[in-house]
């Protein structure tokens, strides 16, 4: 009798130590499972801010598309004598004797037909070139 005692004790002992294990692993699943909706939550936010990202750069590009760099400005930019008119050039006033003929005023574009151009904006894109290789890692 003593001896069955002794094992119902033992297998008494044993089925508590197993339920603190099953404790144990339940606990590691809720923290587990609490981790991988933080996780969800924290995915959501950052492809809503990506998008976000996206739409300000997409508006910031179109608020943009119309300034040109002084150094960036294509060649077919600059008006060129085919591209005038006849009507948009002056007439060369006739030549007085004894008075130095000065050069004529180059001819100016049509309002809205320059591209926009900044003077700044060379020594800004310089300034930032310098200074895109320090990055920091937070």
């Amino acid at each position: 009798v003593k001896r069955v005692t002794d094992i119902i004790a033992e297998i008494a002992d044993a089925s508590m130590e197993q339920t603190a294990g099953i404790e144990q692993v339940n606990g590691a699943i809720a923290a587990m499972d609490q981790a991988t909706q933080q996780n969800a939550a924290l995915v959501e936010e950052s492809a809503a801010a990506a998008t976000a990202v996206r739409e300000q750069a997409a508006a910031l590009a179109r608020a943009t598309s119309g300034f040109v760099l002084a150094n960036d400005a294509p060649a077919s930019a600059a008006p060129t004598r085919e591209k005038l008119s006849d009507k948009s050039v002056a007439p060369a006033p006739a030549r007085l004797a004894g008075k130095p003929r000065q050069a004529p005023a180059p001819p100016r574009p049509a309002p809205g037909a320059e591209p926009k151009t900044s003077k700044s904006a060379p020594a800004v894109a310089r300034a930032a070139a310098k200074t895109g290789t320090d990055w920091e890692e937070f």
